[in-house]
Parts: structure tokens; sequence; C-alpha cells
């Protein structure tokens, strides 16, 4: 049973791995085979050549070392003023030994094999000859020698053993010239034009493909294995120890994909909301029962909206004015605050909303805040931008003016929802967090786990908890 659960793990594994890095692996085939091809092409020799020899009546592996030794090739490379690109083959039981040569042009391949045939055999009778004159030579310088001796009239007896030594001698010396000299190589089929071979690149781009799909299939599950990203709702929810609320569609920043895409990948542009019935409508009408169901969500509440890490500052802004048309079609008031006071403003991109006017910012300095409040296209909902950047926002959201803001502007709406800026990058989440009743998180599928826990910690250390977490784009499973 361990066994399959484990066998299923890691089938699961190298799905995901296919599934959402094929495009790397695939870039990694294709540009290794054409860096494979092309270097064959152009910095290898293109044909081979092939000539047969026959050696018939002697030791196979004695010729073939012979024929590719460096006698042969010297006397090569003394001929053509470079050294050749030759290799001999053949198996020890066989007869038939094969040169083949390769150079840049077919021509050019086959004058190199049959050079180097007819050289190596000129180079192996010099070899046989020279070794029988070798051989009459100790028998001759012997017995002149014995000659030499028998003239200074040794005793009987050394005479006598000198006599048996000479007639032996001679005998085999002329033993030794009536062996038939060692066999010289035949050529049985010289290279020819029409035998030529050209680089099989077929073969060479199918190999450095499929070590190419090995080697790329080893570095995205390396890759798979050490993505510290977030992958699921739970696995968003576990690492805030906050309740899950749901998954909705993420967010892409405006030019980012093409439309085609977002319709493959189910990702909005942050200035296209949730449309009544679509997908995305009922995801975050889910996220919006889900906090009804725990007590959340009551009259004049104010909940804040944000993201942990700054990767995930589009799908925040998302969730919150999505949160706020969802609760705009169950008849209810709503007042979107946009506190990110640092100049990364995206509620009213996305709302469609072109504002010059006061915001937040000057609210918190003395301006009245029911007249910076502006109006949307959606009934039911009204917008209080940001503003021109704070010199100090945190400071600026923890002051008391910001709790007394948010007391006077309960009063304009049945449900305030504050839009507050990535936790991770800014503290000012954690401002805002203590003037709330509700706290909702957003992590998107480009989310680390290291910042989610410093996030935590974070979190932790300033007492706050969390009352649902939202994961925004696809889930990968």
């Amino acid at each position: 049973m361990r066994d399959t659960q484990a066998d299923e793990a890691e089938l699961g594994f190298w799905r995901r791995v296919i599934h959402y890095r094929w495009r790397g692996v695939l870039a990694t085939v294709v540009v290794a085979t054409l860096l494979a091809v092309t270097a064959m092409m152009l910095f290898s020799p293109g044909y081979t050549a092939t000539a047969k020899l026959s050696v018939t009546g002697a030791d196979a592996a004695a010729e073939r070392q012979f024929l590719g030794g460096g006698a042969v090739r010297d006397s090569m490379t003394e001929r053509l003023g470079s050294a050749p690109e030759v290799t001999v083959a053949g198996s020890d039981g066989e007869s038939l030994l094969t040169v083949s040569a390769t150079a840049a042009t077919p021509a050019e391949a086959v004058e190199v094999a049959n050079t180097y045939t007819e050289i190596a055999i000129t180079e192996r009778a010099r070899a046989i000859a020279e070794e029988r004159a070798r051989t009459q030579s100790v028998f001759d310088e012997r017995i002149a020698a014995i000659d030499a001796r028998r003239a200074q009239a040794p005793p009987p007896a050394e005479a006598a053993a000198l006599d048996q030594q000479r007639i032996a001698y001679e005998e085999s010396a002329a033993a030794a010239r009536a062996v038939a000299p060692a066999a010289v190589p035949v050529v049985v089929d010289p290279a020819s034009p029409s035998g030529v071979t050209s680089p099989d690149l077929l073969t060479v781009g199918a190999g450095a493909a499929l070590l190419a799909l090995v080697a790329g299939l080893a570095a995205a599950g390396a890759a798979e294995h050490g993505d510290q990203r977030v992958r699921t709702a739970a696995g968003a929810a576990s690492a805030l120890s906050g309740p899950p609320l749901g998954s909705v569609p993420g967010a892409v920043e405006p030019g980012r994909l093409g439309g085609w895409w977002r319709s493959v990948s189910r990702l909005q542009r942050t200035g296209d909301p949730a449309e009544p019935g679509s997908a995305a409508s009922d995801a975050i009408g889910l996220v919006r029962q889900r906090l009804q169901n725990r007590g959340q969500l009551k009259p004049h509440d104010a909940v804040v909206v944000f993201a942990v890490d700054p990767r995930d500052a589009p799908h925040a802004t998302a969730v919150a004015v999505d949160l706020c048309r969802s609760v705009t079609r169950v008849g209810r008031s709503v007042l979107l605050v946009a506190a990110d006071l640092r100049g990364g403003d995206g509620c009213l991109a996305r709302l469609h909303v072109y504002s010059e006017g006061p915001g937040l910012s000057e609210v918190l300095h003395g301006h009245d805040a029911t007249q910076a409040v502006q109006a949307t296209t959606t009934d039911g909902l009204t917008v209080l931008p940001a503003g021109e950047p704070a010199v100090s926002p945190f400071d600026v959201l923890q002051g008391e003016r910001f709790g007394t803001v948010l007391a006077e502007l309960r009063l304009t709406a049945d449900l305030l929802v504050v839009a507050a800026p990535p936790l991770a990058a800014h503290p000012d989440a954690l401002a805002v967090a203590d003037a709330v009743d509700s706290r909702v998180a957003v992590v998107g599928p480009n989310a680390r786990g290291p910042v989610l826990d410093q996030g935590m910690l974070e979190l932790e250390h300033n007492g706050v908890t969390l009352d649902g977490v939202v994961f925004a784009g696809r889930a990968r499973t």
C-alpha cells in the first residue's frame, strides 16, 4: 500500500513537471538539437570513404595493429602534409580489414583512404623484406664467426664442434630462405565516390534531442522540487494559519498577456472586474458567503484585504474590488477605501474611475472625508481613492485620525472594504488591521513560502488574527 502511494505521488510529481514546465523542456530540446546539428555541420569533417583489404594467411590482429601504427601514419603525414583522419577496423578472427578516412569533401575522403592503403601495403611489404634480411644476416654473421675461429687452428675437439655448428647454421639459413614471405595485405575494394557516406544529421539530431529531453526533464524536476511557491488554496491557508475562504481567478496587470491567453489561463486584467454570472463572480460570491457564515461582514463592519507577497498585489486589488461588487448584488452599499498611500492605488483602474481630487491621504490630513468619496459605475459602490503619496504612510495609518475617519465612513455605507499594500513590502496592513473588524489575506500562485512564513511571523508578533485566506489563480495540483 505504501509503495502504491509512493508511486502515485511520484507520477503526480512528474505530471506537474510536464504540465507546468513543458515549455522549458521543449526549449531545451530544440536548442540542444539545433546546436548539435549546427556544430556537426560547421566543425566536423563531413564525408567518410572506406577501402577494404584482405589479410588472408596473416594474423589479423597483428596486421590491424601495424596498419594503424605510427610508421604508416608518419609516412601518410609526410606525403599529405597533415595528419589524416583514418581508422583501421576489423575483427581478430576475420581476414578483412577496413580503412575509413574522413575529410571535408567526398573526393578528399576517397583520396586519403586509397593513399593510406597504398602506403600501408608498401610499408608492410618493406617491413616483411627487412625482417627476412635481418634473419639471414644473423645466420651469415654467425657462420662468419665460426669460419674466423676455424682459421685459427683450434684444437681438434673444438674444430669438430665448430664444424657441427656451421652445418646447423647453414641448414637453418636454408630453411629460412625456403619459407614463403608473410602475406602482404591486398586491396579487395578500393574507396570510391559512390561509397562515400555523409554525416547522419537525423541520427545526430535524434540523439541530441533524446539527451536534451532527459536533461530538460531532470532540470525541470529539480526546479519543481525546489519551487517554493504556494500551489493550492489549502497550502496558502496553512502557511498563514487562517481559514480558507476559497479560490478565485487571478488578475494580471494590463498589457502583460493577450486576450487569448487570458481565456485559456482564466486570468483577468486588473481593470476587468468579475461580471455577474461569470466564474469569477461565482467564486467571489462563495468567498462573501463564507465570510458571512463566520459572522463577518455585519452592518457597518470594516474589512481589510491585503496581499502578503508583493507579487500578489494585483490579485489582492482584484479580490477587494470584486468583493465589493458581490456585496452590492445582495442589496448592500459598500465603500471601498484605497489605503495604499505609497502611490500604488490599483483600485481606481479596476473600477474604471479617474480622479484628481482629494483622497485618503488628504483626508488623514484634515480634508472632509465625505467630500472625497466618489461614485462608481456600480450601483451601491463608492470609493475613497488613496490620494497623493504620504510622507510616512505607516505612521499616518497608525494614528488616531485614521480610526476616526473609518468610524465616520462606517456611517456612510453598510460595509467598508479597505485595500492595503502587501504586508511583506510594508507594514501598512498591520496598522489598518488594528482599526477594522475582519482581515482577509490574498495569496497568488507566485507567492513564495518563505515570504508567507515571514508575513505570518509579523501577524503573530502584532497580535493580528486572519479571518480568511483567499487563493487567487490556478491551483497547481
